[in-house]
């Protein structure tokens, strides 16, 4: 019996090294909600302090207008300290967390490890309705699930989910989202590679138009 049990350990240890073990993933807004809740609180406090008056909804769920949106000056200065508020917080507080900005106009790059997850967030909200993203499968073979979301002060909406598959078929392959409805909302990008096994190698890009 001894001798059975020893064959079937080392038959199933060969099984997971060299299987692709899927593990199957439900996307969720809810990662990183407390990064993007000091993200809000931090924005608040520079539109404020730049004269921008954020006005309530009177439309449940609707955005709160920001005239700081309105003025390319102003973003730009919204955009710099909230950078910096950023870089503050990412090595310090938000270390064990592991969020990543999501650097629009610039390539994201990295590896999901096994069942490991990335997600990214835009470090301010977004000044342009219009949100392009694509993500590019550079290497590995785990199988990743992509949920994409926006936030405004916790009033979160899913704007897309879907799966890359496993195997080496689809590296290089391009895998792209156009959204809508961005103005005035941060974006995350969450990636949850779902392989026991294996890696996935990728390229992350956020176009506004």
């Amino acid at each position: 019996m001894k001798k059975l049990i020893s064959i079937t350990t080392a038959a199933l240890a060969a099984f997971v090294a060299t299987a692709d073990v899927s593990v199957a993933h439900a996307g969720s807004c809810d990662s990183g909600a407390k990064v993007v809740a000091d993200i809000w609180e931090k924005h608040d406090d520079v539109v404020k302090g730049l004269g921008c008056v954020i006005v309530m909804a009177a439309t449940e769920g609707a955005v709160p207008p920001n005239a700081c949106l309105d003025a390319a000056d102003k973003v730009a200065k919204v955009a710099t300290q909230m950078i910096a508020f950023w870089n503050s917080m990412a090595g310090d507080s938000w270390a064990t967390i592991g969020p990543r900005e999501f650097k629009l106009g610039e390539v994201n790059k990295g590896t999901l490890v096994s069942t490991g997850g990335r997600m990214f967030i835009t470090s301010a909200p977004l000044d342009k309705d219009k949100l392009d993203v694509k993500i590019k499968k550079t290497d590995g073979k785990a199988k990743t699930h992509v949920t994409i979301c926006k936030d405004n002060h916790g009033k979160k909406t899913k704007l897309a989910e879907f799966d890359i598959d496993n195997g080496k078929d689809n590296v290089g392959d391009v895998f792209s989202r156009s959204l809508s409805g961005v103005r005035g909302y941060i974006v995350t990008v969450h990636l949850d590679a779902g392989s026991v096994a294996n890696t996935f190698g990728y390229e992350l890009t956020g176009t506004k138009r």
